[in-house]
């Protein structure tokens, strides 16, 4: 049976149920991440992950809009991962920094 638009009740308990479960959703992500993160191999694939992004770099490509575009959004990405460390654990960008500036896991 179609949702009745005027019963303004049920639609927002269904919305304050949807919003419950994409809160129960995020927290396992970041859960995840909180366990990808305690481990040395997690971080060290984040790192990567970070490198590879550019997130480190400037994505300006002279004279090729597109090639700055492509780049632009590999460095999204990146800051998006970045945004999910820093909400995660607000010390876990940092460690890895640290990490890399003591020369500890560094991939040659």
């Amino acid at each position: 049976m179609p949702e009745d638009p005027i019963d303004v009740v049920n639609q927002q308990r269904a919305a304050h149920e949807g919003a419950a479960l994409r809160r129960q959703a995020r927290q396992r992500e970041l859960e995840s991440l909180r366990a990808l993160l305690g481990l040395p191999q997690g971080r060290a694939f984040v790192r990567l992950l970070l490198e590879r992004t550019g997130v480190f770099r400037s994505s300006y490509a002279a004279g090729d809009a597109l090639a700055m575009a492509f780049q632009e959004g590999a460095r999204n990405v990146g800051l998006q991962v970045i945004a999910d460390l820093n909400e995660a654990d607000t010390q876990a960008f940092a460690h890895l920094l640290m990490e890399t500036t003591d020369g500890k896991h560094r991939n040659n």
